[in-house]
């Protein structure tokens, strides 16, 4: 707050600059997942494989489409709203490791990663 205000005087302070005010607005929170390299590197992983299993999760990926006459639709899998918005469900997301199809090998997501929830960057505003 210390900083905005500072920055709002030295802005009305420029020759041309009218109704200059500080706005408060609060982050939204971000959730930032930071791969644990030795763990991924000990299992057979890459972080590819982990950024993919995430962006299916949380944002979804199409898997097909859905005909309807003329209309086509696309199917799209992902976790339901209150999974996706929930790191410590997050965490528990089973990681495929590699030649595990025979064995049925699975580690969850925070054994090879952190998982975060940060306030982020919320907005700037300008005219």
């Amino acid at each position: 707050m210390k900083l905005g205000a500072q920055i709002e005087t030295i802005v009305q302070s420029i020759p041309g600059a009218a109704d200059a005010r500080v706005e408060q607005a609060t982050g939204l929170p971000v959730l930032t997942i930071v791969p644990k390299r030795e763990t991924l590197a000990r299992l057979g992983l890459n972080i590819e494989q982990i950024q993919d299993l995430v962006a299916t999760a949380t944002g979804g990926e199409i898997a097909g489409q859905l005909y309807s006459g003329d209309r086509r639709q696309d199917i799209v899998i992902r976790l339901p709203e209150a999974l996706r918005s929930d790191p410590e469900a997050l965490k528990r997301l089973p990681v495929m490791l590699p030649n595990s199809q025979r064995s049925g090998g699975f580690v969850p997501l925070g054994e090879v990663a952190t998982l975060e929830l940060k306030s982020g960057y919320n907005q700037i505003n300008r005219e």
